[in-house]
């Protein structure tokens, strides 16, 4: 693995170094237990490009190679050193909580189309246990991605410093005399130290669109709670619109009883999606529905319903926010539209979906199993008759079960009564000269004593396959 230029030897440290101080560099004399610094390097190279950052209840190494054997030979060398001064101190290492992370250069992904990930990624191991190797590692606060776009740590900083701004404002909106340079430090110094946290080593690498997400992520914006529900039956979701803690407009819609929770969820979904597109307003959906969110960010999905939310979610770019909420914890607007959504159900207004592949397959399932069940049991032939003195009328488990079990039940097997029919055998006779059928060799061959059943009484034929 070669490591681009700005993280290679002592770019690598000067961004380590760059990083915001944590407890866990405390000062040699503050440390009552734990690593001795003195006994690890606290921060110096351990073999040719390897490095190391040493804390008093952790470790950090920084590896390079230009190839991956190379850098597996490196790192697991360095591993092994930590691991045998570990023993000499007498402590252990919870491999378990250790994870690695992998990239390759981006000098030399752009001549393999910003190819820049491996396609197996390198072993390490400690001890003879290997380590995880993940598509993103947390160090010091700050998220590292396999690809170094940072995309997981804007993520997470977005979401971060969302519910701050959210609780800054509403703590604005309320009656109390604010000094306004009361509110201006409180900003500087929570919101502001948030954003701005690790900077220096993430800020040059911003694309476009990750600038514009930290520039929304403090903007006032509408609540919106969704739900969809099935109550006896009857399906429908309501969207729950509010300014603050006060309703602005609640809608219910009301689907077919065939349509599924799921595209409810979907359509819900949808429907806010427009009504913030009609009104040019810019609103953050909270909804409980993990599924349709997954559904959402699923590149692979061919159903046409899901690829029109998806539509309607491109077209109001920059106006909408997707929030998941547990359910049913007591959010006052994820139960009110619970509750809305319950009404939708039995009078809300009508609203068509088409139908989902599950109603068509149950419906085609029970067409053939009405047909097929017409055709059982007009079947006046021996083997029909047979077969429905144990089974009166169709079922898919005891009729689908077993290839055996259908020889049994019809007589069609290899049984001398059945191949004699057709010359593959010249007697229908058992070896011990009686008649070669199913119900003999089960019931009362000398030959099978050992693996006999008892046999039922014709009254008992239709219950002795369910006992």
């Amino acid at each position: 693995m070669r490591m681009r230029k700005c993280l290679c030897k002592e770019g690598i440290l000067r961004k380590l170094g760059s990083l915001p101080k944590t407890n866990s560099g405390a000062d040699e004399n503050d440390i009552r237990a734990g690593i001795p610094l003195s006994k690890l390097p606290h921060h110096r190279c351990v073999f040719e490009r390897v490095f190391l950052q040493a804390f008093p209840d952790d470790l950090a190494l920084v590896t390079a190679g230009s190839v991956r054997k190379e850098l597996e030979i490196n790192t697991n060398e360095a591993l092994e050193l930590i691991h045998l001064t570990l023993v000499e101190l007498k402590l252990e290492l919870s491999v378990g909580k250790c994870q690695g992370l992998s990239f390759r250069s981006l000098v030399g992904h752009q001549k393999r189309k910003r190819q820049n990930i491996f396609k197996r990624k390198p072993i390490f191991k400690i001890n003879g246990q290997s380590i995880r190797i993940g598509e993103s590692l947390k160090y010091l606060g700050l998220l590292l991605d396999s690809r170094l776009t940072w995309s997981s740590h804007i993520l997470s900083l977005h979401a971060k410093v969302y519910n701050l701004t959210n609780n800054f404002s509403r703590i604005l909106k309320t009656d109390w005399n604010l000094d306004k340079e009361l509110v201006k430090i409180w900003y500087l110094t929570v919101i502001e130290k948030a954003l701005l946290y690790g900077a220096g080593v993430w800020g040059g690498a911003l694309t476009c669109d990750q600038i514009k997400r930290l520039h929304t992520s403090g903007e006032s914006r509408i609540r919106v709670y969704i739900d969809g529900s099935k109550v006896d039956g009857g399906v429908g979701f309501s969207v729950c619109i509010l300014h603050g803690e006060i309703q602005h407009k609640i809608i219910c819609k009301k689907l077919e009883p065939q349509n599924t929770v799921f595209q409810a969820e979907l359509g819900v979904l949808g429907e806010a999606v427009d009504w913030a597109i009609e009104n040019k307003k810019k609103i953050n959906i909270y909804t409980d529905s993990r599924s349709s969110i997954k559904a959402l960010k699923s590149c692979g999905s061919r159903s046409k319903f899901v690829i029109s939310i998806k539509n309607k979610f491109f077209l109001a770019e920059g106006l909408v926010g997707l929030v998941w909420v547990k359910a049913h914890v007591g959010i006052p607007g994820n139960e009110l539209a619970n509750h809305f959504a319950k009404l939708a159900s039995v009078e809300g207004e009508g609203m068509d979906i088409p139908f989902p592949y599950s109603f068509v397959k149950s419906t085609l399932k029970k067409k053939l199993l009405e047909d097929w069940q017409i055709y059982y049991g007009a079947c006046e032939t021996a083997s029909g008759n047979r077969i429905r003195s144990f089974v009166p009328r169709v079922d898919t488990k005891t009729l689908i079960k077993s290839k055996y079990l259908i020889y049994f039940l019809t007589g069609h097997g290899p049984f001398p009564c059945y191949l004699s029919r057709f010359k593959i055998l010249s007697s229908p006779l058992c070896e011990c000269g009686s008649l070669g059928d199913p119900d003999h060799y089960l019931f009362d061959c000398l030959m099978t004593r050992d693996h006999q059943l008892k046999k039922p009484s014709c009254e008992a034929k239709s219950l002795w396959l369910k006992t």
